[in-house]
């Protein structure tokens, strides 16, 4: 943050609130947003008749602000982004790849060790952007479809099914990445089906999946997954300690295609820090504390009241995704690692299409530490060559090492 002289435009608020108008204030940032707790109580004089000076009240000292953030973590994350942004221009499709974030939190108090963004070209620090911008992002929002599912009885635990595709009338067929064979709901995290949510999605509307159906919806159906989604931070305030941040942005079309969507992380957007608060609130088993840059106790802020045995299956889902699935090798598995890939479509101009991918997670799964959360926007684009550079599981591999091995 930063601290100047009182804007000019903003003197009216600062005077009502009793400062003078030479006052040094914080203008942006953490100066901004604790500016009343540092900034303290000025002494009182009075002025005698003889002009002699009076003290009638002591000043008090502002208040110390000690901050969560690690020095250490933060310069680490800077090193490893630019390490990783001058490899990156040397691969395939990565024209468009412009920046990148670094998130590390403690789960169970919700304090933010390390907060870093960069632009690759200009080494710029963007980091303030992680909590004021919103990026599509893909599959890493699963757990939260998995929690609609369980909450609303749409999902048959344990029972497998055939991955395949889902044809709606007059809409394209979707389907996962792969033909995934016979999945369950663990399997469908692990290996992160996008046809498990479209099926779980058509039931949410109380209707089962025939080939080339009709499915009629309402705002209604979307705020299913957009009011669970909100309880773990996702299109909601994480109630972290800075003047500004973004909600994200809501799809205002209501259609079937964009419900399916929506479940498997294709519409809404979200900001780092929300994937932040995401997955700190599937590591503390549903319980979401508020996000700090500041020392604390933890402080609840929402609570998901899913049964454990469901919020198991989420977390054993995770950890078959690091350990065996999607997300094998984004953090050694001698962590007891748990997380999450994602990829998303995003239209970076009307001419040029690119992919964002995301990745988080947690360990020890049992006893959770530390939280990680990596985004890379723009990191490939489509053209002749179905190519997406390794990018993001190189930083998350490098991040989590050094944070499981020096803390």
């Amino acid at each position: 943050g930063n601290v100047s002289m009182i804007p000019k435009e903003r003197y009216d608020y600062y005077l009502s609130k009793g400062y003078d108008s030479e006052d040094i204030v914080g203008i942006s940032g953490l100066e901004e947003y604790y500016d009343d707790y540092l900034k303290g109580i000025k002494s009182k004089y009075k002025i005698n008749k003889d002009n002699s000076i009076e003290l009638i009240k002591d000043e008090i000292k502002g208040n110390d602000l000690i901050l969560s953030l690690d020095i250490d973590l933060i310069l680490k994350s800077y090193e490893i982004l630019i390490d990783n942004f001058k490899l990156s221009k040397t691969l395939a499709n990565t024209s468009f790849f412009n920046q990148a974030y670094i998130i590390i939190s403690k789960p169970n108090t919700g304090e933010i060790l390390s907060l870093v963004g960069l632009e690759k070209d200009t080494n710029k620090d963007i980091s303030s952007l992680a909590i004021t911008t919103s990026y599509t992002l893909g599959s890493i929002v699963k757990g939260a479809s998995h929690t609609v599912g369980y909450l609303n009885n749409l999902i048959d635990v344990g029972k497998k099914i055939k991955d395949s595709c889902v044809k709606l009338y007059n809409i394209p067929m979707k389907c996962s990445f792969k033909s995934l064979g016979y999945i369950d709901d663990i399997d469908a995290l692990k290996m992160s089906s996008n046809y498990y949510q479209f099926i779980t999605a058509i039931k949410s509307v109380g209707e089962t999946y025939k080939n080339n159906m009709k499915l009629d919806v309402s705002e209604d159906n979307f705020n299913t997954y957009r009011n669970i989604f909100k309880k773990y931070g996702l299109g909601s305030s994480t109630y972290i300690d800075y003047p500004k941040e973004t909600y994200g942005l809501k799809g205002d079309k209501i259609s079937a295609d964009l419900l399916l969507n929506l479940s498997i992380g294709q519409y809404d957007t979200y900001s780092p820090i929300q994937i932040m608060s995401y997955i700190n609130t599937i590591a503390e088993r549903g319980k979401r504390y508020a996000l700090s840059f500041k020392k604390q106790e933890n402080k609840l802020v929402d609570e998901i009241n899913l049964d454990s045995k469901y919020m198991d299956r989420i977390i054993k889902g995770f950890y078959e995704v690091v350990n065996n699935g999607t997300g094998r090798g984004y953090s050694d598995v001698k962590y007891k690692p748990a997380g999450k890939t994602g990829t998303a479509q995003n239209y970076y101009d009307k001419d040029v299409m690119t992919i964002n991918s995301s990745y988080v997670m947690f360990a020890p799964y049992d006893d959770p530490k530390y939280s990680v959360v990596v985004i890379t926007p723009n990191i490939s684009y489509y053209n002749s060559v179905e190519y997406i550079a390794p990018i993001n599981r190189l930083i998350s591999k490098s991040i989590t090492n050094y944070l499981f091995e020096n803390y």
